[in-house]
């Protein structure tokens, strides 16, 4: 098999996505007083998007490597 056409899934690239969108969803719904700051509803926010952005990275269409 040739190495150009070696095919990779980015599932720790994912991950650090959906924490960053999660933290910045989060802190939105905060803004605008959608959901409180002292619950538990921001963590589960944080934590969903974490496990959608690894979902996303691990199960997502495949993408060249550059090397």
């Amino acid at each position: 098999m040739r190495d150009d056409l070696t095919l990779k899934k980015h599932p720790i690239r994912g991950a650090i996505f959906g924490l960053i969108a999660g933290l910045g969803i989060a802190l939105l719904l905060i803004s605008h007083s959608v959901m409180f700051l002292g619950g538990l509803t921001p963590l589960i926010t944080i934590v969903f998007f974490l496990l959608l952005g690894i979902l996303i990275g691990a199960a997502g269409p495949k993408r060249k490597s550059r090397t």
